[in-house]
Formats: structure tokens, C-alpha cells, sequence
């Protein structure tokens, strides 16, 4: 049921399609790994692999604010 004259709500949406899906790859596979690997803590690598996958995917993948319902 659609109420009339309500307000729009603003959502923010990642971009994602092909272009930006080779964009990630490509800055993934130039990512240098070395704080990943050469770091002995197994927790200590996990936090530096997931700092660097967040920072590639967040940059590939922005956001863009959308007015209306999300699907």
C-alpha cells in the first residue's frame, strides 16, 4: 500500500557492475601482501588483510545515495 505525498527516503547503494568489478581485481592483484604474509600473528594478518581488502573495495566499490524504496 503507497501512502500519498510521502517522503522519499534517501538509501545509499554501492556501485557495482562490470567495470567496477575489473577495477577491484585489477587493484587487488597490484596490492602489495607483504604486511600479510611476513606478519606471524595470525590475527595481526587477518586485521592487515582485511584493512587492505575494505580500503580496494571501498575505493572500487563507492556508494551513491538513491531516493525511493530499496527491492
Amino acid at each position: 500500500m503507497i501512502i500519498p505525498n510521502q517522503p522519499s527516503e534517501t538509501h545509499l547503494i554501492r556501485n557495482i557492475n562490470r567495470l567496477t568489478i575489473v577495477d577491484f581485481q585489477i587493484q587487488f592483484s597490484y596490492e602489495n601482501w607483504e604486511n600479510v604474509f611476513s606478519e606471524k600473528d595470525v590475527n595481526s594478518a587477518f586485521n592487515n588483510f582485511l584493512n587492505t581488502y575494505l580500503r580496494l573495495f571501498n575505493s572500487s566499490f563507492s556508494k551513491k545515495k538513491k531516493k525511493g524504496k530499496i527491492k
